[in-house]
């Protein structure tokens, strides 16, 4: 089961909640007893908050542009670490957005 099918839906659970499961055998003769419920195990993430506002100074002895952030933090982070960040810039009259690499 995908960790979505806890956002939203049937199965949605607020963000750090326990996923709690039972869990039965079936044969040709029947249902066995359902398990007892687990006391251990994963917890329900979700995708990261949306980013502060970027700042950019310019730096004018080195013609560079500096761009800083705010990291996102528990539980702004969805439950789970951040790994990368994706940086996208426009040209002011363009509506098209372009990734920044490297």
């Amino acid at each position: 089961m995908s960790m979505s099918k806890f956002w939203s839906g049937q199965f949605a659970q607020d963000q750090g909640s326990f996923i709690t499961a039972k869990i039965r055998a079936n044969n040709s003769k029947g249902n066995g007893e359902m398990s007892r419920w687990n006391t251990s195990g994963a917890v329900v993430e979700k995708l990261p908050a949306m980013m502060n506002r970027p700042t950019a100074v310019r730096d004018p002895a080195t013609s560079a542009i500096n761009l800083q952030w705010t990291n996102l933090v528990a539980p702004r982070d969805g439950g789970s670490p951040i790994i990368t960040y994706e940086l996208v810039f426009k040209q002011s009259d363009d509506s098209n957005w372009q990734e920044v690499v490297g």
